[in-house]
């Protein structure tokens, strides 16, 4: 009855496109892997499979418009707000905001500048959706500053695991020209005050953000949606096992995935089981990606196709 349930909650997830990018072949072909298992093995896989984070292109363009406008400028308007003792009219904060967007260009947060890499996907839907104009946005390669009539670079992503990789790109790759010498964004922003960086992303682990934050100086950090321990799958505090104790379903799940050579953990150790419309991050379970000739991944990254 509580498999039959869950088939059902599936199909309906499905039928309607918040698991966009996943089909009911890729969820049959997933849960196969579990087909000549225990009954119990089954009703983890399901209870797992059920409690992922999924979101949709529609939600991806949702928190991107979220991010836009209710974070990036928020503290921009609050300050107006106050200086005019709260007398600014509706139409005159929309005009403030709109002032700002527009005196901003985007990049995507790229790692190895592939057109796979979803910071790209980013960048496209919010031209797509007119959030930004397309001269608006730019690969870090071809952004001109002393030609720039911007006044901020805001940085897109769309998730944060670890950090590591906003870390080593404002750290060490956000290289950009400046006359006929390269320098690092950074180090740019250190001496040209005049210059704004945000980074906006729209899902990220709060810890490694709260990290992030103590740590990088010169860039402003937003993040639309934080994700908890408690949605980490493994974790003490996880609301995927409830009446089920959670050392022997690791056991279980460890016991399986090293037979087939899967790690149970995702990248710097993290357990979400966090997908995104036709992408899946590193720092996701690999039982979830990862595909060897005894094991279906449910959604193949990427970057490894």
């Amino acid at each position: 009855m509580y498999i039959d349930k869950c088939k059902s909650y599936i199909n309906f997830m499905l039928s309607h496109h918040h698991w966009s990018g996943i089909q009911k072949d890729d969820v049959d072909r997933w849960i196969g892997n579990f087909y000549n298992l225990s009954d119990e093995d089954v009703t983890l896989a399901y209870t797992l499979l059920i409690n992922i984070i999924y979101y949709s292109e529609s939600d991806i363009i949702t928190a991107l418009k979220e991010g836009i406008n209710n974070f990036l400028f928020k503290s921009i308007i609050l300050q107006q707000q106050i200086s005019s003792h709260f007398t600014l009219s509706p139409k005159s904060l929309v005009n403030i905001m709109k002032e700002e967007l527009n005196a901003s260009c985007f990049i995507p947060l790229l790692d190895k500048n592939a057109p796979y890499e979803s910071a790209n996907s980013m960048i496209r839907l919010l031209v797509q959706n007119n959030v930004i104009q397309e001269n608006q946005a730019f690969f870090l390669q071809d952004l001109r500053i002393e030609n720039n009539h911007y006044k901020r670079v805001v940085i897109i992503d769309d998730c944060v695991g670890s950090g590591d990789q906003l870390w080593d790109f404002w750290n060490k790759n956000a290289i950009i020209s400046v006359g006929d010498s390269k320098m690092l964004l950074r180090d740019y922003c250190t001496s040209n005050t005049s210059l704004e960086v945000y980074y906006l992303t729209l899902f990220g682990y709060s810890a490694s953000i709260n990290d992030l934050q103590s740590k990088m100086s010169g860039i402003k950090i937003f993040c639309v949606n934080l994700l908890t321990d408690d949605q980490r799958v493994f974790s003490k505090e996880s609301y995927f096992w409830q009446d089920k104790k959670l050392s022997e379903v690791k056991i279980r799940f460890s016991a399986l995935l090293n037979e087939r050579g899967i790690p149970l953990l995702g990248y710097r150790d993290l357990d979400f089981a966090l997908i995104m419309d036709r992408t899946i991050p590193d720092w996701s379970l690999p039982m979830l990606y990862k595909e060897t000739p005894d094991w279906k991944p449910l959604l193949r990254r990427k970057s490894t196709i």
